[in-house]
């Protein structure tokens, strides 16, 4: 009587192929992740920069800048909208970056004449020729 055997995976391989499987799976959590708070810092540097071109019109037009911006809602003034819906920090946060969940507007100078701004944010890696850490964001630039 002649016995056929059907190939088959023995346990071991399909043990190897389950932790490859599981490793690739980490490795892909890991990264994506990663990617993702990459792109959250990306679109800060964006926002800031947004900001701060709406803030240069605003100010070259009234010859100051606001005295307030909040987030979520216009930058305008009179029938001038200089930025439609002022940006807010991309969520969720990073640890790091725990103590600026928001970014904060203060303006410089005497009521009405605010002649300068400081726009602080915080990065949680490096980003667009920025460290990781917090940086204010001014009429001159960003450090």
């Amino acid at each position: 009587m002649l016995i056929f055997r059907r190939p088959a995976f023995t346990l071991i391989e399909v043990i190897t192929v389950a932790t490859i499987i599981t490793i690739l799976i980490a490795i892909s959590i890991a990264t994506y992740g990663h990617l993702r708070a990459s792109a959250r810092d990306s679109r800060r540097v964006l926002n800031i920069t947004q900001i701060q071109s709406a803030l240069a019109a605003y100010h070259r037009d009234l010859g100051a800048y606001p005295a307030t911006i909040t987030a979520s809602s216009p930058l305008a003034a009179g029938n001038q909208i200089y930025l439609n819906k002022v940006p807010s920090n991309p969520t969720p946060v990073e640890e790091s970056c725990q103590s600026w969940p928001e970014y904060s507007y203060m303006a410089m100078g005497t009521e009405p004449n605010f002649s300068s701004y400081q726009l602080t944010f915080c990065l949680a890696s490096d980003t667009a020729e920025l460290s990781a850490g917090v940086h204010v964001a001014t009429p001159n630039g960003i450090n």
